[in-house]
């Protein structure tokens, strides 16, 4: 940095603790035209512009800054953030995967990349990304929130009480996520109450009122015994089954896929695996629909045997 340009930065800086920023952009900018190529200042005036919401002159302050440190995966975070305020989520996409493939570990590159994604109508791969996100920064409240509220527009109701559940533990103290959990805890309860083991609509109310003749089963204690010892044994070997596919689609695959993604679309630029990447998506969401409704049906297999059996869980 030129002790010209030194000069401005320190002298923006006094004049945003005086509160004109717009007199700290006139300086910055002003020292810029003498020493186009220092990064510091450039990102100091993205991030003034950032804040008066000159949205577009911020974008152009950010792009400027990754030509001048392309390097930096915190000059591709901050210009993805700005184009995802833009609304420009598939330019905010590659400037945020940009920003990945320079640090792996930027909760905020995934954390941005999940609302890119969110904008771009992949909601699949936004849980990905937020789940990414709190890996690397469990104390990232608003990623928890994004991740749960994804997950109760999937209908995936049990993760997203998962995820508020998860996010208290690291941040007891969140009201916000307290009364999101509550929220998801009550759809989950009213789903339960609303839908049959068949998964058709019950009027409770209306129930109650049939009579419907029942024959008495009549088990020797022997025989019932048996029965109860089977229908454990099919539970254990379902569980034994599904425990380890659940862990796979839920954890490792996912993640696979996520990284291969990443991976991929860098290639777009050139036309290289477009297609693939295409299909890929597509296998995504239906792998995800295929999940639900395995999970749907355990849950209400589960259900069943439990009615059966109160020791099976």
């Amino acid at each position: 940095m030129s002790e010209e340009l030194s000069a401005a930065v320190v002298q923006a800086k006094q004049l945003i603790r005086d509160r004109d920023p717009e007199g700290s952009i006139h300086r910055l900018e002003a020292g810029l035209e003498q020493d186009p190529a220092d990064g510091d200042a450039q990102e100091l005036l993205g991030s003034l512009l950032f804040r008066l919401r000159r949205h577009e002159e911020a974008r152009d302050a950010f792009r400027q800054l990754t030509r001048i440190d392309p390097r930096s995966a915190g000059a591709w975070v901050n210009l993805g953030a700005v184009q995802n305020v833009l609304g420009d989520f598939r330019a905010a996409s590659e400037s945020l995967r940009r920003a990945i493939q320079r640090d792996k570990d930027c909760a905020v590159a995934y954390y941005n990349l999940g609302i890119a994604q969110k904008g771009l109508d992949q909601p699949r791969l936004a849980v990905s990304a937020y789940q990414e996100c709190v890996k690397r920064d469990p104390s990232c409240t608003d990623a928890w929130t994004n991740l749960g509220n994804l997950q109760m527009e999937l209908t995936a109701y049990g993760k997203a009480v998962k995820a508020f559940e998860s996010g208290l533990v690291q941040l007891p103290e969140s009201q916000k996520l307290k009364r999101l959990l509550t929220r998801a805890q009550a759809t989950v309860e009213d789903s339960r109450r609303e839908e049959s083991p068949f998964g058709r609509l019950v009027d409770e109310a209306e129930l109650a009122t049939r009579q419907t003749p029942v024959r008495r089963r009549r088990l020797s204690v022997h025989d019932r015994n048996r029965e109860r010892e089977t229908m454990r044994e099919l539970s254990r070997s379902l569980r034994h089954v599904i425990r380890p596919m659940v862990a796979i689609l839920d954890d490792t695959l996912p993640q696979k896929l996520h990284a291969l993604h990443l991976a991929a679309a860098t290639k777009d630029a050139r036309g290289e695996g477009f297609a693939a990447l295409s299909q890929l998506q597509e296998s995504i969401e239906k792998l995800h629909e295929l999940q639900a409704t395995a999970g749907e049906a355990t849950r209400e297999i589960r259900s069943i045997l439990q009615k059966t059996d109160p020791w099976i869980h």
